[in-house]
């Protein structure tokens, strides 16, 4: 009974040290997701995703991915050093929007299995909303 205690805190005590170490490195991100407010037809928005290494090592950007044509995203360089700050620069071009719209940003890392997702959400402006929407049918 000993034994098997033991065992199963030592699996338990691994678990907390890898979720605590540096074994894949970390990005503390400012936002993963940001709001955006179209006010015009066709138009070309900004939006940075701003971040800083606190991992004791280098991390490596090794891709970055977008989820339609209309977006692309860029960082300025790919390796940044412990305690260093970057940005991933997105640009989205925008037609048309009627309706709430997501686009995703993937960044993957060296140290990391799965890429780190960014989300901007792209909202319409409205002009007018009525509010409650109700609906009365008498018969």
């Amino acid at each position: 009974m000993n034994g098997i205690l033991r065992k199963r805190l030592g699996i338990v005590l691994l678990i907390f040290f890898l979720a605590e170490s540096d074994l894949f490195g970390q990005l503390t991100w400012d936002a993963r997701e940001k709001d955006v407010i179209i006010n015009q037809m066709s138009t070309t928005r900004k939006i940075n995703f701003e971040f800083f290494n606190n991992s004791k090592s280098d991390i490596e950007i090794t891709d970055i991915k977008t989820s339609c044509g209309c977006t692309v995203a860029a960082t300025d360089k790919f390796v940044y050093k412990r305690s260093e700050r970057g940005v991933i620069s997105v640009e989205i071009t925008v037609k048309t929007i009627l309706t709430p719209q997501k686009k995703y940003i993937l960044v993957s890392l060296d140290q990391q299995p799965e890429p780190i997702r960014l989300t901007v959400i792209l909202r319409p402006f409205k002009f007018i909303e009525v509010s409650p929407i109700k609906l009365i049918w008498n018969s």
